[in-house]
C-alpha cells in the first residue's frame, strides 16, 4: 500500500488552485499597493508592473501585475485628467485588479483599474507630512523671509538647455538685453520624477559654492503637460530651497495648487515666462521710481533756483542802493577830508614860507659874515704872498745863485772854479767860484 497518499497530477493540481482561487476570486477587487516599476512597453503599449508593500522601509510583499493596452489608455487618461500627473514609480496607488489562476501561465493580477482619488490623498498626506516636518524643524519661511533685492542683475538657473520653459525665459530677458543687464548661468539639473530630487539637490549645492556671485536662484521647469511633479513635494528638496542662503523663485508651469517648494520659495511664479516678466517688472519700476526722482529733484532745483534768483535779486537792488548811500558817504568823507588836507597844506606852506625866509635871510647873514671873513682872510694870505715875492725878497737886499740852472741853497752843491749866475733886485753877476767855505754842520 501507498504510505504517500493520493498522488496528483500536476494539471489536477493546478487546476484545483484555480477552481479555489477563480472561486475565491469571482469579481474584481480592490488593492492597494506602491508602484515600483511600470515596466510600459511602448511597441506594444502593454505594461507589467512591479507592486510592493512595505513595512518601515522593508519590503513584505511583492508581485507583477499586468496593465493591458486598452485598460492602460483609460487608466493613464482619466488618472492625469484628476490628478494632474501620470502615473509614476513611488507612487502609493489603489489598484482594482482581477485575480486568476491558469495552470498553463500560472498566476496572474491583471489590473482594470486605479482610482486617482486615493492617489490625491496618499500624495496629499505625504506633502502634509513634509510641510509639518518643515514647520517643526523651523525652516518653511526661512527663505521667504529673504529680502528679494532691488535689481536681479545675477541669477543662477536651474534648468536644462532643451526645456521649453527655460527658452521662453532666456527669450523674455533678452527682448530687453538694450536696456537692462542681467547676467545668468545655468545649472543643468532633470526637472520631474525621481530623479529630479537628488539632481536639483545636487545642483543647489553646486550653486551654494560660490552663492554671493548671485542675487537669486530661479528654478525653472514648462513647457507641457504637469508630468512628474512630486518631486517638487518632496521634504529634502523642499529643505534645501527653504534653507538656501540667497532667496529662491520658482517658475516650474503648472496651474495646479502650489508645490511645498513654491511655498517654501521666497517668490514662486506659474510659467519661466512669468518669473522673466517678474525680473523685468523690477528693473522696470527701478526706471519709473528712479524717473520720478529725477523729476522731483528737477522741479525742486527749478523752485530753489527761482527762489534764490528772488533773493538775488533782492540782495542786488539792495547792494546797489546800500552801495549809492556808501558812496555818497564816501564822498561826503572825501570832501572834507580834501578841504582839510588843502586847509592844512595851505598852514604848512605859510609855516614853511616862514621859515624859508628865516633861513633866507640868515644864509644871507652868515653869507656876509663869511665872504668878509674870507676877505679878510685873503687879504692876510696876500700880504704874505707879497711879503714872499722874490722880487720883494731882492728889493731887501737878498740874491739868488743860480748854478748848471738850478738854485744855491748848499755851498757844497757848487765845486771850485764853477761858473755862477747871481740875481740881483736889479740885474745879475756872472762869476767863477775860487774858494768855497763851506759850513762844517751841513757836511
Amino acid at each position: 500500500m501507498n504510505s504517500i497518499g493520493k498522488i496528483l497530477s500536476l494539471y489536477e493540481l493546478t487546476s484545483f488552485i484555480q477552481a479555489e482561487i477563480n472561486n475565491a476570486f469571482y469579481v474584481p477587487i480592490w488593492v492597494k499597493a506602491e508602484l515600483v516599476k511600470l515596466n510600459y512597453y511602448q511597441q506594444s503599449g502593454h505594461c507589467f508592473p512591479d507592486l510592493v508593500e512595505k513595512d518601515e522601509g522593508k519590503i513584505k510583499a511583492q508581485i507583477r501585475a499586468t496593465i493591458w493596452n486598452h485598460a492602460y489608455v483609460m487608466i493613464a487618461s482619466k488618472f492625469k485628467k484628476i490628478t494632474g500627473s501620470t502615473i509614476t514609480p513611488g507612487m502609493q496607488l489603489l489598484f482594482q485588479v482581477q485575480v486568476s489562476f491558469s495552470p498553463l501561465y500560472g498566476m496572474s493580477l491583471n489590473i482594470l483599474d486605479i482610482d486617482p482619488t486615493f492617489t490625491l490623498g496618499a500624495l496629499a498626506y505625504e506633502k502634509q507630512l513634509s510641510i509639518d516636518k518643515l514647520t517643526k524643524a523651523s525652516v518653511i519661511n526661512l527663505n521667504k523671509e529673504k529680502p528679494i533685492p532691488l535689481l536681479l542683475q545675477n541669477l543662477a538657473i536651474i534648468s536644462v538647455e532643451s526645456s521649453k520653459g527655460y527658452n521662453d525665459f532666456i527669450q523674455t530677458i533678452n527682448e530687453y538685453k538694450d536696456f537692462y543687464t542681467i547676467k545668468h548661468k545655468i545649472f543643468p539639473a532633470v526637472l520631474q520624477g525621481d530623479a529630479a530630487i537628488t539632481s536639483q539637490i545636487s545642483a543647489l549645492n553646486e550653486i551654494k559654492k560660490s552663492y554671493k556671485r548671485f542675487d537669486a536662484v530661479l528654478i525653472l521647469r514648462g513647457g507641457g503637460a504637469d508630468v512628474g511633479m512630486n518631486c517638487y513635494d518632496n521634504f529634502e528638496l523642499a529643505y534645501n530651497v527653504a534653507t538656501f542662503p540667497i532667496p529662491v523663485i520658482t517658475g516650474i508651469g503648472h496651474s495646479t495648487d502650489n508645490t511645498i517648494v513654491d511655498m517654501v520659495a521666497a517668490a514662486n511664479m506659474k510659467t519661466p515666462t512669468e518669473a522673466a516678466n517678474f525680473i523685468i517688472s523690477k528693473f522696470v519700476t527701478f526706471e519709473q521710481n528712479l524717473n520720478k526722482v529725477k523729476n522731483r529733484i528737477i522741479e525742486r532745483c527749478k523752485d530753489l533756483i527761482a527762489e534764490e534768483m528772488y533773493y538775488l535779486d533782492k540782495l542786488s537792488t539792495n547792494i546797489v542802493n546800500q552801495s549809492e548811500d556808501l558812496l555818497e558817504d564816501c564822498f561826503g568823507e572825501l570832501n572834507i577830508m580834501y578841504k582839510n588836507i588843502a586847509n592844512n597844506i595851505t598852514t604848512i606852506l605859510i609855516k614853511e614860507d616862514n621859515s624859508i625866509l628865516t633861513n633866507i635871510n640868515s644864509i644871507k647873514l652868515n653869507s656876509k659874515i663869511l665872504i668878509n671873513s674870507q676877505n679878510h682872510n685873503l687879504k692876510l694870505f696876500e700880504s704874505k704872498q707879497n711879503l714872499l715875492n722874490p722880487e720883494n725878497v731882492l728889493k731887501r737886499g737878498f740874491s739868488i745863485t743860480y748854478y748848471d740852472g738850478k738854485t744855491v741853497k748848499n755851498a757844497n752843491e757848487v765845486p771850485e772854479n764853477a761858473e755862477i749866475e747871481t740875481i740881483l733886485f736889479n740885474g745879475k753877476i756872472n762869476s767863477v767860484t775860487k774858494h768855497i767855505s763851506k759850513n762844517e754842520q751841513n757836511n
